[in-house]
């Protein structure tokens, strides 16, 4: 029998690497940017052409190459960033594996044009597949051009998954904030075929977040400062009054590294309890600054995901830290969570458990309700005091045709299930019994669903025109491939248009009862329609249905009558996939007699 095991051929293992650090070109976005960054620029400019997959290009002021280094960085493991094991515990640079070039170069065609200030001329070299077809001397700037072309043309199969222009220029778009968030002192520019999306000059952190998301944000900006010997923690969270559901960003940084941390955001919807409707998420820019050798970066080949030593620790040092910027915010001394005491009280340092200092102790208050103007009572979505946070959907613009839906539903199962009184819990859930099983039912969600199966049968949605259209302002990264949105909901009857600024304007309406604010309908359609990525004619169809019936349904905290929650309950039972809305979330919690008997049995 002969032998099984080979060593792979670079070639081939290039194309393994590359397939852990290159998924689509935002991937190579990624990594590009990350090294100029690294090289000391002070001017970067990225150029996409079709969303990145047919060219990126990358050009900085940094440090630039020798002839040699532009040659050996496209080998894998080439790094100048790490000489031993122990500089692992000690990395400060955004890159350092040495993995990202030869990837890049494994599954596209590159060229390089770099040169240092000490050098007459600099180098040009390109690959293809990762075998050098050029490599010669040439005039060019200081500091370094990438051009990255064809991405995965020896590798078809991973062509093929690749999304729309749009949509991949979405995720292009998402990768160049995250880089330019946390490095504000960096002019930053992008740029998709011929058309400006970015201009960034250098700027503070706080003018880079207006530059990216709007001026109207300014007053939001909610400042955190706080330093430990743990961990340093500064930027901003968005004024809970200011989001409703205009603002979704929420971006962690770590020594100048954009991360993805769950159990940080927790402590950051902890600090927010309350303060928010169920349906809005808090929005944040937070950097921390800690010790190299305290976290570990080296965990996923993208680098997004940190190990920390001292996770619990900074949990509660950022807990408090929002906790307490949101009580200063709004002029409450006492703001405080309603968690247990020994949960957030003075935080020690694991290390040498000294007290941490220079850090607010936050009392705690006797009431929670005793915080009026930022207290809303989950019962009514309605505020005991103070500032109007969130007020329930109710359009007052003036329309032509004041037509309403009358057509309904064959109920198909009425007569197979027997539905008793409902009863309302938090004007958000409906609780009811349907033959021998009780059910807590989500309304907005169950409404959604029964939106969403009309539009797919028979039933034509019903329009009124409205005197006064609504402008929904976007953002840039918003504006990205905005044109499809338009043409898809149009083919659902809407009346929209784009501005000379690119931002929507709506010009009719649907018909729904109750009524909607014709400004928080486009947003929310907006919103929805830009989660998924689809790309057949047909997908984004049923993208844009789901998305209308879900800016249609009814909001969480909405009261509803008897008769209403009675006929929602009927509808949704009617409905073909009762038990999943449009975006296959669930719709209800069942909970039969058998269940219920085992769960009163094994506690006993």
């Amino acid at each position: 029998m002969s032998d099984l095991i080979n060593v792979l051929p670079d070639s081939i293992a290039n194309q393994i690497a590359a397939g852990e650090v290159v998924q689509r070109p935002a991937s190579v976005v990624k990594e590009l940017l990350e090294n100029s960054v690294d090289a000391g620029s002070t001017r970067i400019r990225l150029v996409i052409y079709e969303g990145g997959k047919n060219g990126i290009q990358v050009v900085d002021n940094g440090f630039g190459m020798s002839p040699i280094d532009a040659r050996l960085c496209f080998e894998r493991h080439a790094t100048s960033k790490i000489a031993q094991a122990k500089d692992l515990e000690a990395i400060v640079t955004m890159g350092f594996r040495g993995e990202a070039l030869a990837s890049i170069a494994a599954v596209a065609e590159v060229t390089l044009i770099t040169r240092r200030a000490e050098d007459e001329l600099g180098t040009k070299i390109t690959l293809s597949a990762s075998a050098v077809t050029e490599n010669t001397a040439t005039a060019c700037p200081v500091g370094a051009n990438f051009f990255v072309r064809n991405l995965f043309f020896n590798v078809p199969a991973r062509r093929r998954f690749l999304k729309s222009t749009p949509v991949e220029l979405k995720h292009v778009v998402a990768e160049f904030l995250r880089v330019a968030l946390p490095n504000a002192n960096i002019a930053m520019a992008l740029y998709h075929q011929q058309a400006t999306v970015y201009n960034l000059a250098a700027a503070t952190r706080k003018q880079r977040i207006l530059d990216l998301f709007g001026k109207e944000l300014n007053e939001a900006l909610i400042p955190i400062n706080v330093s430990t010997e743990t961990v340093a923690i500064e930027g901003f969270v968005i004024d809970p009054l200011a989001m409703k559901k205009k603002y979704n960003e929420q971006y962690f940084f770590i020594n100048g590294r954009y991360m993805r941390n769950p159990y940080f955001n927790r402590a950051i919807v902890n600090a927010f309890e309350r303060l928010l409707p169920s349906d809005v998420l808090p929005s944040f820019f937070l950097y921390f600054t800690v010790e190299p050798q305290r976290i570990d970066v080296n965990i996923h080949p993208t680098k997004t995901e940190i190990k920390f030593e001292d996770e619990h620790v900074i949990w509660e040092i950022l807990f408090n830290a929002v906790r307490s910027a949101l009580g200063r915010a709004s002029g409450l001394s006492n703001l405080s969570s309603p968690r247990p005491a020994q949960h957030y009280g003075t935080t020690t340092n694991l290390h040498n458990t000294k007290p941490v200092e220079n850090f607010p102790v936050i009392p705690a208050a006797p009431n929670f309700q005793d915080l009026a103007p930022w207290y809303i009572n989950p019962a009514t979505n309605k505020q005991t005091g103070g500032r109007t946070l969130s007020p329930l959907p109710n359009t007052t613009t003036l329309v032509q045709d004041t037509t309403q839906q009358t057509s309904q539903r064959p109920n198909f199962f009425a007569n197979t299930l027997n539905v008793t009184e409902t009863l309302s819990w938090n004007d958000s859930y409906i609780v009811c019994t349907v033959d021998d099983s009780l059910r807590v039912i989500d309304i907005h969600r169950a409404h959604a669903r029964i939106l969403y199966e009309r539009m797919q049968g028979e039933e034509r949605l019903q329009f009124q025109t409205l005197l006064y259209p609504v402008e929904l302002t976007l953002i840039p990264s918003q504006k990205v491939g905005i044109e499809t949105f338009v043409e898809q909901v149009r083919n659902l009857g809407l009346s929209i248009e784009l501005t000379p600024e690119r931002n929507l304007l709506l010009t009719s309406m649907i018909v729904a009862a109750p009524s909607l604010d014709p400004e928080d309908f486009l947003r929310t359609l907006y919103l929805e329609y830009t989660e998924k990525e689809t790309t057949t004619f047909a997908h984004i169809l049923d993208q844009t249905r789901a998305a209308t019936a879900l800016a249609m349904a009814y909001r969480y905290a909405t009261p509803l009558s008897a008769e209403i929650r009675l006929q929602l309950v009927t509808d949704l039972l009617a409905c073909a996939e009762p038990m999943l809305d449009p975006k296959r979330r669930p719709t209800m919690y069942v909970l039969d007699t058998a269940q219920i008997q085992r769960n009163l049995r094994a506690k006993s």
